[in-house]
């Protein structure tokens, strides 16, 4: 994706400046998602917070080419993969997903978000978001096909 440091500063440049280019979530985001398309093949955008207590993932949002949509949803999750995300979380752990249905989670995820996106195979890159070495979220790259990233 980068050549050199150089590229590398551009391209978190340009990253912080489409976080940041509004202070209404869903324009911010769709600045995000465009941006972000530039550099991987997307389908789509999503934050998730983990809710252990509940054996569930909290969708907060998506964002497709259509645009941003409020999910608000809860996707039940097998205590395991609730196991599983809580290491990623305390490790800060980024996950690269080449096919999606080899996941559990990733099954579930796109299974909630299929009246936006079809439901198949496809590459997830998950960032784990932190404040203070806590996870707060997860940001879910949605690629266009399996092994997209």
């Amino acid at each position: 994706m980068h050549n050199n440091i150089k590229d590398d500063y551009e391209f978190f440049k340009k990253a912080v400046l489409s976080v940041s280019s509004s202070l209404d979530l869903s324009k911010a985001m769709i600045t995000v998602f465009e941006f972000l398309r530039h550099y991987f093949p997307l389908e789509g955008l999503s934050l998730h917070t983990l809710n252990p207590d509940m054996n569930a993932l909290h969708l907060l949002f998506l964002v497709t080419q259509e645009g941003f949509h409020n999910l608000d949803d809860l996707v039940p999750l097998q205590k395991a993969d609730v196991r599983y995300l809580l290491s990623m979380e305390k490790n800060l752990e980024s996950v690269l997903v080449p096919h999606s249905v080899e996941r559990p989670v990733s099954v579930r995820h796109s299974a909630a978000i299929s009246r936006y996106l079809p439901n198949r195979d496809r590459s997830y890159m998950v960032a784990i978001l932190s404040s203070k070495k806590t996870a707060v979220g997860h940001l879910c790259l949605i690629g266009k096909k399996p092994k997209c990233f």
